[in-house]
C-alpha cells in the first residue's frame, strides 16, 4: 500500500546520507572504464593503504562530523590523556549517549573497552585512517 509520509522519510534520510571515499561514482562515463578504474582503485588501495578521507566513530562506526574532526584534531596536538582522548574521537551521538560525563568514569570505560578497539582507535587518531 501507499504511504505518501513513509516515501518522503525515506527520502529526508537518503538525502542526508554521504558516500564514502571508495564508493563514490562519477557522472558520466563508460560501464567499462568504470568497472576498470574501480577495480584499479580497490588495488591501489589496499597496496598503498592510502589515508581515508573519512573518519569513523569507534563505537557505531558512522563517519565524524567535520567540527568533530577538528575537535579531534585539536586533541592530538594538546595530547589528552587517554580516556579524554577516546571521548574526542567518538561522535557526538554516542559521547551523548553512551560515553559518561566524568573524567574518572570515562577512564574506568576506557579500561574496560576491548584491546581491539583502543588499537583502532589510536590507529585512527595518529593515522587519521577510519576503519570498517
Amino acid at each position: 500500500e501507499e504511504n505518501p509520509s513513509r516515501e518522503r522519510t525515506i527520502l529526508r534520510t537518503a538525502e542526508k546520507l554521504r558516500p564514502f571515499f571508495f564508493n563514490k561514482l562519477p557522472e558520466s562515463e563508460d560501464s567499462e572504464r568504470l568497472s576498470f578504474r574501480r577495480r584499479h582503485a580497490l588495488q591501489k588501495f589496499k597496496s598503498s593503504g592510502s589515508i581515508a578521507s573519512d573518519f569513523l566513530c569507534p563505537i557505531c562506526g558512522c563517519p565524524v562530523s567535520e567540527a568533530d574532526l577538528q575537535t579531534v584534531r585539536s586533541n592530538l596536538e594538546t595530547g589528552l590523556v587517554k580516556g579524554a582522548f577516546f571521548r574526542s574521537i567518538c561522535c557526538s551521538s554516542c559521547t551523548f549517549q553512551i560515553l559518561p560525563e566524568e573524567e574518572s568514569s570515562m577512564d574506568t570505560v576506557y579500561s574496560l573497552l576491548p584491546e581491539e578497539m583502543i588499537r583502532r582507535t589510536k590507529c585512527n587518531g595518529t593515522a587519521g585512517q577510519s576503519w570498517l
